[in-house]
């Protein structure tokens, strides 16, 4: 099995670049000898492709993640819930994430796999572990509840997860990216490839820390544009988060996005992500807003599910 970013979707109805990633999978875990023994065996079924959030898994990106590939484990002890991150892959052009498998990348892999997870691993042993929440499965399940408990998209589609719409995603097509591309490259150089770092903007983070982000405020639209951006945010959050503050405001992060509340605001997460090149490699930088009619299509369904509990503003839902 080989798990990639987005909501469930076939191999065939991905785009390349996030093929060609899951054939590297492939080869990297020696399921296949070529490229083209890789595809015949997805194609027919004999490699299975399935979605990592419904294995408590994320990646940035192809977010490919095969068996013999270390992963970070979060517990949530209190909740009982267990989520997954592949290591970074680091800050080169060519990595798997972005669609690109060769013998650097393979090097790459086989490094982190080697060498860095197992000296990681006894690291946080010899520490006692590391333990955090896993906040945002710890809230899927609850009866009523329009939280987003999770935002992922593949190659070719957008989709969110509700708390109380089960296991249900809601999808739509991909928005453009705004951002700042490398030298050399230009909007027509890119292409979606996935994603599944947005799970931090579902607790917080990610888009809605931009202001903290100095580093990436160029690709970003500069200072000002990030804190107007997050402003909004404030308006469809149930809450500000206690421990991510931003120290230049005073204010935590926006945190917990309700789908009633963005259908009523009309104002939609911001999404940071990376810019793949259509052949492959990172070729910049950027943010995108998430589509709003897969908001306004899970606050429906919930209407509908509901039979009108949980209804009224946003105060009285908190």
């Amino acid at each position: 099995m080989i798990l990639t970013s987005g909501p469930p979707a076939s191999f065939l109805s991905l785009a390349a670049g996030q093929q060609q990633a899951i054939v590297g999978g492939a080869l990297f875990e020696g399921l296949a000898g070529t490229p083209a023994e890789a595809r015949e065996a997805i194609e027919a079924g004999e490699i299975t492709v399935e979605s990592s959030h419904h294995h408590g898994t994320v990646g940035s990106m192809a977010g490919v993640c095969t068996a013999s590939m270390p992963v970070l484990v979060v517990e949530n002890a209190v909740h009982g819930t267990t989520g997954h991150a592949l290591l970074y892959e680091g800050p080169y052009r060519e990595r798997l994430t972005y669609g690109v498998f060769n013998q650097f990348v393979r090097d790459t892999l086989t490094g982190i796999r080697d060498v860095i997870g197992p000296a990681l691993a006894r690291v946080v042993r010899q520490a006692g572990g590391v333990r955090s929440k896993a906040s945002a499965d710890a809230a899927h399940g609850v009866h009523g509840s329009g939280l987003v408990t999770a935002m992922a998209q593949s190659s070719t589609e957008f989709g969110v997860r509700v708390s109380g719409l089960g296991e249900r995603w809601f999808t739509s097509a991909l928005p453009p990216v705004q951002g700042k591309y490398f030298d050399g490259f230009g909007p027509d150089d890119g292409a979606h490839l996935g994603g599944e770092s947005m799970i931090n903007e579902t607790v917080g983070l990610g888009g809605c820390a931009a202001p903290a982000a100095f580093a990436l405020a160029s690709y970003l639209g500069g200072a000002d544009a990030m804190l107007e951006r997050q402003e909004r945010l404030y308006s469809i959050a149930f809450a500000e988060h206690s421990d991510f503050v931003i120290p230049f405001t005073g204010r935590g992060t926006p945190t917990g996005f309700d789908v009633r509340s963005i259908a009523e605001q009309r104002v939609t997460p911001v999404i940071h992500t990376g810019i793949a090149h259509r052949d492959g490699g990172q070729i910049g930088a950027g943010y995108f807003e998430a589509p709003i009619s897969v908001f306004d299509e899970a606050a429906s369904a919930l209407a509908m599910g509901s039979a009108g509990k949980y209804s009224g503003s946003k105060e009285d839902r908190k």
